[in-house]
């Protein structure tokens, strides 16, 4: 079964997250939270799953150290992901 992607806003991480905006961005700047996304213009949005992945995380117990792999990780499927999806329409 394929998984839905679904983009979030920062208002749903919050929500999420209980955390504040100015929180949420100091733990983007410290990789212990996955940086948004440019959407245009001045939107941004984030991965449901991947936010929901760093909570899960958090709540399992995992060290600072495991996080920012996972945040890592996380980045680096994107890049991935995206470069899989330009090289199939471009073929």
């Amino acid at each position: 079964m394929e998984q839905q992607v679904k983009i979030i806003r920062l208002s749903e991480v919050i929500a999420l997250t209980k955390l504040s905006k100015t929180s949420i961005y100091e733990r983007v700047k410290d990789k212990k939270m996955v940086p948004p996304f440019s959407l245009g213009g001045r939107s941004a949005g984030y991965y449901e799953h991947e936010v929901k992945g760093v909570l899960a995380a958090l709540a399992a117990g995992y060290s600072d150290r495991e996080i920012e792999k996972l945040v890592d990780s996380f980045i680096t499927k994107r890049k991935q992901v995206a470069n899989d999806l330009i090289a199939s329409l471009a073929a």
